[in-house]
């Protein structure tokens, strides 16, 4: 167990969460699902635009429009993108060893 300084006092720190398995696995899941995510919403908008649209949405400042395009038609696919992303922020959180910023 490690022991730190608080306070000018010896105090015992519990290192033990989430693990070197745990955080090891969860560094090398997250990014692979992230990018799963951001690959589902790349495939969302080339596929669920036609290449009118497609060319629109390139043209306009903001990449908000092509995803909303793309959601309009096909919704399911732009959800799961989002979701896996989400998923894959999760399975980044052990990696951070739960430690809280200071």
């Amino acid at each position: 167990m490690n022991r730190h300084l608080i306070g000018g006092r010896l105090a015992p720190m519990d290192t033990r969460f989430p693990g070197r398995w745990i955080g090891g696995v969860a560094l090398v899941l997250g990014p692979v699902v992230m990018s799963a995510g951001y690959l589902l919403r790349h495939l969302s908008t080339v596929t669920g635009l036609t290449p009118q649209q497609y060319a629109w949405a390139g043209a306009q400042p903001f990449a908000a429009y092509g995803q909303l395009l793309a959601y309009t038609s096909a919704p399911a696919l732009l959800t799961l993108s989002y979701a896996v992303f989400a998923l894959g922020a999760l399975l980044l959180f052990p990696s951070t060893g739960g430690r809280r910023g200071r």
